[in-house]
């Protein structure tokens, strides 16, 4: 009959385990014990695979998200004229605040192409008012540096698909960052575009200073884009999409420029 090892014979040979029939079979046991161990520690821990959690985020972002985008109706009369400038454009929706670009609802800026470049207009307004789902907002903070606006939402708008204070990260985007551009370029309809930071310290052009509250990624923005946002791997909304330089790289604003009228 084979004497199975010891604890202490096994060490004493170097660790090398004289494979017999029996050895084997009892090895094959702890293994098998083990791993249902294991499986059952990590089950009852509550654990997750790593890249399961980052897939679910993941569908999440291509599937539910594109649903928080919501699209308000903008009007102004110039003051001058009896015509009326209207305007359409996207932003999301925190708790109970209208959250876009500040172009998206100021009526009195538009851009003209002319033989010396794209031109800022600035056109006297009157009886300015933006509308969501039939109700009209009201202004609480318009930066048009910044290109940011925060809108109050009335009590009486019903909004499902709406985000809190916790889905939103004000901490800066970090280089090399990859994120996710949930976009509506010509308001044709939601693309989601993945890509990574570019750039962290904002937009300098000529003589335009660099814009902290602005960072940018590779992929460019289209007209529609703006006001949609941008979010990073843990599926926090980290920027509104804003610009883009040359038609090759999109800007966003980055949450912090909110923070204040959001908290």
């Amino acid at each position: 009959m084979t004497k199975a090892m010891t604890e202490q014979e096994f060490f004493q040979d170097g660790g090398k385990l004289k494979m017999n029939r029996r050895n084997f079979l009892i090895a094959l046991g702890l293994c098998t014990i083990s791993g249902k161990m294991v499986y059952e520690s990590i089950k009852q821990s509550g654990e997750v695979d790593a890249d399961q959690v980052q897939a679910n985020i993941e569908q999440m972002i291509y599937n539910e998200y594109p649903k928080y985008l919501h699209m308000s109706y903008s009007t102004a009369k110039y003051v001058d004229m009896m015509r009326t400038h209207e305007k359409r454009g996207m932003g999301i929706v925190v708790d109970d605040k209208y959250v876009t670009c500040a172009h998206i609802v100021d009526c009195s800026r538009r851009y003209m192409n002319t033989p010396y470049g794209t031109m800022q207009v600035v056109e006297k307004m009157k009886d300015e008012k933006t509308m969501l789902y039939g109700m009209e907002l009201k202004i609480l903070y318009q930066d048009n540096d910044d290109d940011v606006a925060v809108l109050q939402i009335p009590k009486e708008v019903e909004i499902k698909h709406r985000f809190n204070i916790d889905d939103i990260c004000f901490d800066e985007p970090k280089f090399g960052e990859e994120v996710y551009i949930v976009g509506n370029p010509a308001l044709m309809g939601v693309n989601v575009r993945k890509d990574y930071v570019s750039d962290t310290d904002g937009l300098t052009v000529k003589n335009i200073p660099s814009n902290p509250n602005r960072f940018g990624f590779g992929k460019a923005l289209l007209g529609g884009d703006s006001g949609t946002f941008t979010v990073n791997k843990q599926g926090k909304v980290i920027g509104i999409n804003s610009s883009c330089l040359g038609g090759l790289v999109g800007y966003a604003v980055k949450m912090k420029a909110y923070e204040k009228w959001l908290r």
